[in-house]
């Protein structure tokens, strides 16, 4: 049972980094459209709540009612569920995943009670390869990735973090201005 467990272990891991890889050198070739903010941040924790890394792992979703932004589905889901896992690898126990709104953004927030982030490491936590992780665990590729698609629609991501207090990433989007926006 252990090597089958250690087995399943090393194959997410594989799938992770050729998905990261791949992403980051092409990107994939989804439409943007209109989609609920709820719906994104249900369905990417929908997908790791079954995975290892989550077994013992109180996971909170939020941000009802929070509207639509103009995006590509695949792509979002993939930046939140990196953040995920991020908080999982980094050993949280509570994770919350979170929206809200202003009148021209909105914001998806990732928070863990994890082993945080050093400060001299949080300037180059989104390039591209750099990992805190020992060599075997980690890419440096989720965050880069996470990056480069937040960018790509418009918006930013900013992170506070505090060794052994854990991290908050905050993905900031432009807000939908079309009536699906005004649903809940």
């Amino acid at each position: 049972a252990e090597v089958l467990r250690r087995a399943q272990v090393d194959v997410e891991r594989m799938h992770r980094l050729l998905r990261n890889l791949l992403d980051y050198a092409r990107g994939d070739e989804s439409a943007p459209s209109e989609l609920l903010v709820e719906e994104v941040i249900s369905e990417a924790a929908r997908t790791v709540q079954h995975q290892i890394a989550f077994r013992g792992v109180d996971v909170q979703v939020r941000g009802h009612g929070v509207g639509a932004v103009h995006g590509e589905a695949p792509k979002l889901h993939q930046v939140l569920v990196n953040l995920l896992l991020n908080a999982a690898e980094a050993g949280a126990q509570h994770v919350t995943l979170d929206a809200g709104r202003t009148d021209t953004e909105v914001w998806i927030a990732v928070q863990d009670d994890g082993e945080g982030v050093s400060p001299e490491n949080l300037p180059r936590l989104f390039e591209p390869f750099f990992t805190t992780r020992p060599p075997g665990q980690g890419t440096g590729l989720g965050l880069a990735t996470a990056f480069r698609v937040i960018e790509q629609h418009g918006g930013r991501i900013e992170v506070r973090s505090e060794p052994g207090r854990g991290s908050r990433f905050v993905c900031f989007l432009p807000a939908s201005r079309t009536p699906l926006a005004e649903s809940s």
